[in-house]
């Protein structure tokens, strides 16, 4: 799990480098070799895709390592848009609770089926 969970932040920050790189292609697309994020980006990627296959080989058929992921990512990605990228969460507090709600709703339903996957018990 803990493999799994270090590939999610390695996509999560990959994800925040790419959209940091996007400002730079308004410019010249040949600026964004000039920029850092480029090459963060290519040691970060294939970083958490070696970390991913270590995760999906750890355990049985990699159905909580994908789950860790696929929850990590996003979580990771979020907070670095709001932290480094100065983004904001638009619509106000209801706006805000029911992506909070949403959020709750994707992980319980991504852990529910890793957990329940008859692949994972053996049939």
């Amino acid at each position: 799990m803990p493999l799994a969970i270090a590939a999610g932040i390695c996509y999560g920050v990959t994800a925040g480098l790419v959209s940091s790189l996007a400002f730079h292609l308004q410019e010249s697309p040949l600026e964004v070799f000039t920029q850092w994020q480029a090459y963060a980006v290519a040691v970060l990627g294939p970083f958490g895709v070696l970390l991913s296959q270590n995760a999906y080989q750890a355990g049985p058929l990699g159905a909580p390592a994908l789950a860790a992921i696929t929850v990590t990512d996003p979580l990771v990605a979020i907070l670095v848009g709001l932290i480094w990228l100065d983004e904001s969460i638009r619509g106000g507090v209801q706006a805000a609770l029911g992506q909070a709600l949403a959020l709750v709703v994707v992980i319980l339903a991504v852990v529910m089926l890793a957990r329940r996957a008859p692949h994972v018990k053996g049939g």
